[in-house]
């Protein structure tokens, strides 16, 4: 796996996974949303993405089989990319109501949009992550050696 910087938003997160059915992360594309997801969730979920073709297809062509066709732990990374997918996450949510099922991530305009006609939004948390904070690339220079350091200051 690739050099990890926990984000601020690294601790909301967890515990938003670990109290609702869903939860949207949502943030600008190249903004880190996959590599977190990986990061803090692989081992314990599977993990789609809705960007390589045939997948989408499938969950826009077969939503009820693409969901079956995974356990329950499931992120789905570019969710937005088959809208017609949330109304069959509803569905099985509302049959099994535990938490932590589906993490969905996608990029922030399109996402927010789509919240606002589904109805999970009473229900399940949407957090933004946004392109890394001046004090967390600090910290991430910590780790990095001096002469690499000394490049990045001097552009």
């Amino acid at each position: 796996m690739e050099h990890f910087i926990k984000r601020t938003i690294t601790d909301k997160l967890l515990d938003m996974a670990a109290k609702f059915p869903v939860v949207f992360l949502t943030g600008p594309r190249q903004s880190g949303k996959s590599t977190l997801l990986k990061n803090l969730f692989l081992g314990k979920y599977e993990y789609v993405s809705l960007e390589e073709k045939d997948i989408r297809d499938f969950a826009i062509n077969d939503p009820r089989g693409f969901l079956n066709s995974y356990k329950d732990k499931l992120i789905i990374d570019e969710a937005q990319r088959a809208p017609d997918l949330f109304s069959y996450i509803q569905t099985k949510v509302d049959d099994k109501g535990i938490s932590g099922m589906y993490i969905l991530s996608g990029s922030m305009l399109i996402c927010g949009l789509l919240l606002f006609f589904f109805n999970f939004s009473l229900r399940s948390p949407l957090l933004k992550l946004v392109a890394l904070a001046a004090c967390v690339c600090a910290r991430a220079l910590l780790c990095v050696p001096a002469s690499l350091r000394e490049l990045f200051y001097s552009l």
